[in-house]
């Protein structure tokens, strides 16, 4: 990020310590700022959303370069990733002369993701290239890969561990605090169609207190902000397994 000169619709890492620097760099540079930074990790600042690294149903690593594929078809919505400079090779990064050994070690996640995502990744180059193919290739008929959306609300006791959270994705839950459940909920994940809940528009319309509420309920200690920052954050906790 800090050699590109364009605008960035995000930036996604799994080395969030690095992105103060790398930032800095950037504006240094005169380059404009990222309009987004995506991570996992603990205590990120308040410029750096926290979003999950796995596509659903995974339970390990593919490195950043599956990380930020993830990002690119769930958190942001796209419909097809092109992945430039990410053949999964035990060669040289662009920014050092050291050879990548952990490189091989990471296919294995990459060859078991779901075909629903597999089918809409395509690469420049190296083994991903091999492996989901290039971008000049056959075209994608996104229509025949629709990917799953969670339309079944299961009510946990908040905090929910990352664990229990990805095991209940991968059934096709969202998680909602418990405190939003029917009072017949039982200690099972209870079922809720997925349109009782809050949808983007009413988030945008609803009133400060409303959000603060609703953020709490999720495990933000202390929401703090303007109403369109909170409307924002909020909006990126529900939304993000979708």
């Amino acid at each position: 990020m800090t050699v590109w000169p364009g605008s960035l619709d995000a930036v996604v890492t799994l080395h969030p310590e690095k992105l103060p620097g790398w930032r800095t760099e950037r504006l240094a540079r005169g380059y404009p700022d990222a309009a987004r930074y995506l991570a996992h990790g603990d205590a990120l600042p308040g410029w750096i959303d926290l979003v999950e690294f796995r596509f659903p149903g995974q339970s390990n690593s593919g490195s950043s370069g599956l990380f930020t594929a993830k990002a690119a078809l769930i958190d942001l919505g796209a419909d097809i990733a092109v992945l430039a400079g990410i053949p999964l090779t035990r060669t040289p990064h662009f920014f050092d002369a050291d050879q990548w050994q952990a490189a091989g070690g990471y296919r294995e996640v990459w060859a078991a993701l779901r075909p629903e995502y597999r089918a809409r990744i395509r690469s420049m180059s190296g083994w991903t290239a091999e492996h989901f193919g290039r971008p000049d290739g056959a075209p994608i008929r996104i229509e025949d890969h629709t990917m799953p959306k969670m339309d079944m609300i299961a009510y946990e006791p908040h905090p929910v561990s990352a664990e229990r959270k990805r095991e209940l994705n991968a059934q096709g839950y969202k998680v909602i605090d418990a405190r939003f459940a029917p009072p017949a909920a039982a200690a099972e994940p209870v079922v809720k169609p997925a349109a009782e809940l809050p949808t983007r528009t009413d988030i945008a319309r609803m009133a400060k207190s409303e959000v603060v509420e609703w953020l709490e309920a999720h495990g933000v200690e202390a929401p703090e902000g303007t109403v369109a920052d909170l409307r924002a954050q909020l909006a990126e906790i529900m939304f993000t397994d979708l």
